[in-house]
């Protein structure tokens, strides 16, 4: 089964039932416990980062601050890695607080300082919502005129990167060997640079946080020059 935690839930209980099944994780959140990586997340946070820098571009031109939503209702893990990718000013995820506020304070001090535009990348389950900032700040009358740009599904498709398919092949070959060596009720995953085995009753029902170094790291590279 392939898939996020409501597949993953489906190995579970076919398993249970006494059909053999392992889990393999695949969904852009990277949300499932167990792994460092699930399929297809290489592929989205290069596909937002694209947008991103494309986004940049315009935005330089035009002295505007752009709202950028990517998918991520719970999990901010796609929203940190585009920002830091991207070189956004600001992001924005379910996980940590955000006060629009300070996101005003910052865009204007950018402004001040001669940067020709402000990028935010938002999760779609953020609060405030890459909306709600747009309408704050355009209301709030800041320095610069805000958009929004609403990625989407976008993100789920498209041809995947390199790593994406060398890693579905990995996980895709430690699955069938999973099941040949009776190991049904497991998900395989990404340890490092080998693959493993976790028990799908530890993972179904479980959520991986997202790494708070991250979000720091985020606003690290992000900080306005003294």
């Amino acid at each position: 089964m392939i898939g996020g935690g409501g597949s993953l839930s489906g190995a579970l209980a076919l398993h249970r039932l006494g059909l053999p099944a392992v889990g393999v994780p695949a969904t852009i959140d990277n949300d499932i416990p167990g792994t460092e990586l699930s399929i297809g997340v290489d592929t989205a946070v290069n596909t937002a980062a694209s947008v991103v820098d494309r986004i940049k571009d315009a935005t330089t031109s035009h002295h505007r601050a752009m709202m950028v939503e990517v998918l991520g209702r719970d999990s901010g893990f796609l929203a940190v890695m585009s920002a830091i990718a991207g070189g956004a000013d600001a992001v924005m995820v379910p996980e940590f607080e955000t006060k629009p506020e300070e996101l005003l304070e910052l865009l204007n001090e950018s402004y001040d300082k001669g940067k020709p535009r402000f990028t935010v990348v938002a999760a779609e389950g953020a609060s405030p919502s890459a909306g709600e900032l747009r309408d704050f700040v355009n209301d709030a009358g800041g320095s610069y005129e805000a958009d929004l740009t609403v990625l989407g599904h976008i993100q789920s498709g498209g041809s995947p990167t390199s790593f994406d398919r060398i890693l579905a092949s990995r996980l895709g070959a430690a699955a069938v060997e999973a099941l040949a060596d009776d190991g049904s009720g497991t998900m395989v995953g990404l340890s490092g640079d080998s693959t493993c085995g976790v028990p799908l009753d530890e993972v179904v029902g479980a959520q991986r946080p997202l790494d708070p170094e991250l979000y720091y790291l985020a606003g690290v590279l992000s900080a306005l020059p003294e």
